[in-house]
């Protein structure tokens, strides 16, 4: 799975003092080889032998350190520090004088283990056929253990050492020889995206076993006195400088690497969203022409990763199956290729985990278009419905408030004909009863528009005028610590319009036989529940009611939910962000 999620600190900022503790001691282990070197040629010591001995060190320790810095290659790293390691202490003699002349001569060979095995595994950490293993146990047993159990008991047990050294010579010669098939081999055989990270590697590792070999044949013929000892001389020092131009070439290779990586990631950045264009630059970096991207339809299940067959990662019939993951965990692409890319295992995770931001990107661009659209038409709607409401309160104002206005005129101007005093008094009480009438319907419409007891009392205390008119039984729950609580201006009219629109509603479509409206508050939100047991049905449509609802709430950066169903009836829930 390649998600983009962090997986904590050890990914980010606490690898990095690591990082730098580590080219710290980098940096000290080479200049102390370096000092060592120097100070053994003032000594009287082989120049060129030093010279290469030191060169060797210090690249084989940044090819190292390049090496760990990717993920997949942190133990082909480490064995390369090893082996630089080793060729220093096999040179020991030369920089410690006779007190360092027995550990030389003991870790003589000890280089060769660590490297062919980097030779071997690289870039997959594995090998390649079952005998390239037991050829490194072999090379293991012969360059180590045999050559250390020669070193330590042939002095005290009178061990044959000449003929130790003609059967090791020849078995070593032997083991390269096969060394070179197996390399070669391996690069014949390797799948296309392996091939092009091998090459260098093969080259390399076929270049130093036949210098060992030789070396090696040299050693042992010189042993039978067919050849003066300079030979092996020679021989030994041609083997030094393609150990030391060895690491070069992984090191070349490493760089090489990185900088395909970086152009693989810029392409597939490049591409953008587009699905068939990141299902081909995958196939290209992969060099698998079969490799398929589907994507998650939508409103498809986003959790794909479950453990089962056929829906999780793995490998099955030589396909391997990946899945790339968003900043949230959701799946946004499923990737199927040959089993020959996961060889690379270093390549194939940062070509999919670029093809994860790739698709992340389009994704989150496309949310946001979404959210801009839907804000725009949120906004619209909003100032239709500005316009509806100057439109019915007109309406109200014309039929009700401004018709009683105008009987009470009437009303006034009859009072001032008629002839009698009784009936003029008369006349006087109907205007006044108008008037009355007249002012109750004008604190109607007020209430409608912004209710005077909610700037008065807050939510909590204009809650309960809901119940007064309402037809039906209707429960306000409010919890006493909110009682007395003020919430900004714009949340408490928001909440109210919602209560009071979704009882509205309660009343007018759902038959219910009662009405709950509760009040909760946490932690930076307050939110508001209006609850009927009536038939349900209620839908957010764009030309409704609660459609004004939820534009309402989402102009604040709240959330706004209905559930509908026949069984339970109608839930309305807004959530709005309070700052306290």
């Amino acid at each position: 799975m390649f998600d983009l999620r962090r997986r904590g600190p050890a990914s980010g900022t606490e690898r990095c003092p690591t990082r730098a503790r580590e080219r710290l001691v980098l940096c000290a282990a080479i200049t102390t080889v370096l000092v060592a070197e120097s100070s053994a040629v003032l000594r009287g010591a082989d120049a060129s032998v030093s010279a290469t001995v030191a060169l060797s060190c210090a690249t084989l320790v940044v090819a190292g350190h390049l090496l760990r810095v990717d993920r997949e290659q942190n133990r082909s790293g480490l064995l390369l520090y090893i082996t630089g390691a080793a060729l220093f202490l096999s040179d020991l003699g030369a920089v410690a004088g006779p007190a360092g002349e027995p550990v030389g001569a003991i870790t003589t060979w000890w280089a060769v283990a660590p490297l062919g095995i980097v030779m071997l595994t690289y870039p997959g950490q594995r090998v390649a056929r079952r005998w390239h293993g037991w050829l490194l146990v072999a090379v293991g047993c012969e360059f180590v253990v045999l050559w250390t159990v020669k070193e330590t008991l042939a002095g005290p047990f009178g061990l044959p050492v000449h003929r130790f050294e003609v059967v090791f010579g020849l078995a070593g010669t032997v083991l390269s020889i096969f060394a070179c098939l197996a390399l070669v081999q391996r690069w014949v055989r390797a799948a296309a995206p392996e091939r092009s990270a091998v090459r260098a590697v093969t080259l390399v590792g076929v270049v130093l076993a036949i210098t060992f070999a030789a070396r090696l044949l040299i050693r042992v013929v010189v042993d039978v006195e067919l050849v003066a000892a300079q030979w092996y001389e020679t021989a030994r020092a041609g083997n030094l400088i393609c150990l030391a131009l060895a690491p070069l070439g992984l090191l070349l290779e490493a760089l090489r690497r990185r900088a395909a990586r970086a152009r693989v990631i810029e392409s597939l950045l490049a591409v953008g969203g587009d699905a068939v264009r990141i299902e081909i630059a995958l196939s290209r970096a992969l060099s698998d022409p079969s490799l398929r991207l589907t994507l998650p339809a939508e409103g498809a299940p986003r959790s794909l990763g479950a453990r089962g067959a056929g829906t999780g990662e793995g490998s099955t019939n030589g396909r391997i199956r990946r899945f790339l993951r968003s900043t949230e965990g959701a799946v946004i692409g499923i990737v199927e290729a040959h089993e020959s890319t996961t060889r690379d295992p270093g390549q194939l995770r940062v070509v999919l985990v670029a093809a994860a931001l790739a698709l992340d990107n389009a994704r989150l661009h496309a949310g946001l278009k979404r959210s801009l659209d839907e804000v725009r038409r949120s906004r619209t709607r909003i100032v239709e419905a500005a316009v509806q409401s100057r439109r019915r309160i007109e309406r109200d104002l014309h039929d009700g408030a401004q018709q009683q206005l105008l009987a009470v005129a009437a009303t006034l101007a009859r009072a001032e004909v008629v002839p009698t005093e009784p009936e003029r008094v008369l006349a006087l009480s109907d205007a006044r009863a108008q008037l009355s009438a007249a002012l109750a319907e004008l604190r109607r419409l007020a209430r409608g528009i912004y209710p005077s007891v909610l700037s008065q009392s807050g939510l909590p205390g204009a809650l309960p005028t809901l119940a007064d008119n309402a037809p039906i039984p209707l429960q306000i729950d409010v919890p006493p610590h909110l009682r007395s609580v003020r919430f900004p201006a714009a949340v408490e009219n928001t909440l109210w319009f919602v209560a009071a629109e979704a009882t509205a509603n309660a009343v007018k479509h759902s038959r219910a036989g009662t009405i709950r409206v509760c009040l909760r508050a946490g932690p930076g939100h307050v939110g508001m529940c209006v609850v009927d047991d009536g038939a349900g049905g209620a839908r957010v449509l764009s030309f409704g009611g609660l459609a004004g609802l939820n534009d309402r709430v989402s102009a604040l950066g709240g959330t706004f939910t209905v559930t509908s169903t026949t069984a339970s009836g109608t839930r309305v829930e807004a959530e709005l962000p309070c700052g306290s």
